[in-house]
């Protein structure tokens, strides 16, 4: 192997977006590839490569995906090769494939309990949306007299772009701290709710763990069906295993056996989801081989508000939560809605409603543009081609809250949404 080739995990291709919905990919299109350095864990060798559809292939014709390894040429003579073999790789593969299954069988019979001391509606609820550059990173703060707990939705971090994003959620629990008058050290995360496996969602939880905001009292909701190699993504696994850490993989819960409502809500999927197919899985299951599309939809709820989570969904899989039984009244009843796949076009709720029978739109984002206080965008703009698309800004323009910016442009560490009284601050 050339010096100047690096081993690489591809964690996710962004193809060119259109609001046309007959768009074909052409192979002079250009595709945008996001490569994880497996060489050098921890340092920031990650990067996003340009290239046209038509080079996305080995030499054997099969087109590169998700979950490969490539080897990249530093030159840019020779974009891709096939990595899959390489022995780092398979190591990889194989670590994965044996820590997902120890903690399925060890967490099998196991539910999330959380602490009765809470009790959501009864609560005070603000919530932390932190600029991470491009990523989404959640923290909802809920505190119930004298008790308090501490949830997180995704943790990912810009691995490709240079800023203080480490130190943004360091200085958000700096403030929860200030918030309760503790400690900062005596703060821990009680729930991780992870959407789905692409770095920008979840890179950042290895640093939890290293400041010791999670530890062995935290639970986490995490999909261990689905197969991911990524070096970080095994290293989050094995302290979650270390630390003794409940997880469980994410299954719709709407309705419990007693009839009260579970917390946080899951409405999406309904069943288990894989990466890919095997013989060996039992029914029910789906295989998606888009991992945007494998995202849980959480909904948290609380004091008279909802916050729904769709972490990277498209379009095609946004169809099915709106169907009867999803959209209402769980969707519909939705106050605060953080804007699938950092407001591109191709996580637009913008499809014609497919259960209109209970209110007057015919059209998603009408409903979503009349009853929402907020639509938080999560994500760093300009990222990748087509983030942010202006038909989203615009659809959701007057209730609309970055997690980069403030409302008249100003950089910032974070957004603060307090669910009371339905206002936004920042942290500069």
């Amino acid at each position: 192997m050339e010096q100047d080739k690096i081993l690489y995990y591809v964690d996710s291709i962004h193809y060119p977006e259109s609001e046309r919905n007959d768009r074909r990919i052409d192979n002079n299109d250009t595709v945008q590839v996001s490569l994880l350095n497996v060489n050098k864990a921890g340092e920031p060798n990650d990067v996003v490569v340009s290239v046209p559809v038509g080079q996305l292939s080995f030499e054997n014709g099969r087109r590169i995906a998700n979950n490969n390894f490539v080897y990249y040429s530093a030159n840019h003579q020779v974009p891709f090769e096939n990595g899959n073999k390489d022995p780092r790789a398979l190591e990889l593969i194989n670590r994965s494939s044996k820590l997902r299954a120890t903690l399925r069988e060890k967490y099998q019979n196991q539910s999330i309990e959380l602490p009765a001391a809470v009790q959501l509606d009864n609560s005070r609820i603000t919530s932390y949306h932190i600029n991470v550059g491009h990523g989404n990173c959640s923290v909802i703060l809920i505190e119930s007299g004298r008790f308090y707990q501490i949830w997180m939705v995704d943790c990912g971090t810009a691995y490709y772009v240079r800023g203080p994003h480490l130190e943004n959620i360091d200085d958000c629990f700096d403030d929860i701290a200030k918030r309760l008058g503790v400690n900062k050290g005596k703060l821990h995360i009680s729930l991780f709710m992870l959407t789905h496996l692409h770095s920008d969602h979840y890179n950042g939880i290895e640093m939890l763990f290293n400041r010791g905001y999670c530890n062995g009292g935290t639970s986490f909701f995490i999909n261990l069906d689905y197969a991911v190699a990524a070096p970080t993504y095994i290293r989050i696994l094995e302290l979650i295993e270390n630390n003794g850490c409940i997880i469980s993989s994410p299954i719709r819960n709407v309705v419990t056996d007693n009839g009260k409502q579970p917390m946080p809500m899951i409405i999406f999927p309904d069943r288990k989801v894989y990466k890919n197919y095997s013989p060996s899985i039992q029914l029910p299951y789906y295989v998606e081989q888009n991992t945007n599309n494998a995202s849980v939809v959480y909904i948290v709820a609380g004091n008279g508000k909802r916050m729904m989570f769709p972490g990277d969904m498209e379009k095609k899989e946004l169809d099915t939560i709106t169907k009867s039984g999803n959209c209402t009244p769980f969707l519909n009843g939705v106050n605060y809605y953080c804007v699938s796949h950092h407001a591109s076009i191709s996580g637009h709720l913008d499809r014609k409603c497919l259960d209109p029978g209970r209110h007057p739109y015919s059209i998603c984002r009408e409903c979503c543009k009349d009853n929402l206080d907020r639509a938080i965008v999560m994500g760093r703009d300009g990222a990748f081609s087509g983030i942010y698309n202006q038909t989203v800004i615009n659809d959701f323009a007057q209730v609309i809250a970055y997690s980069e910016k403030d409302d008249i442009g100003n950089p910032v560490k974070c957004l603060i949404l307090d669910w009371a009284s339905n206002t936004c601050s920042y942290l500069y």
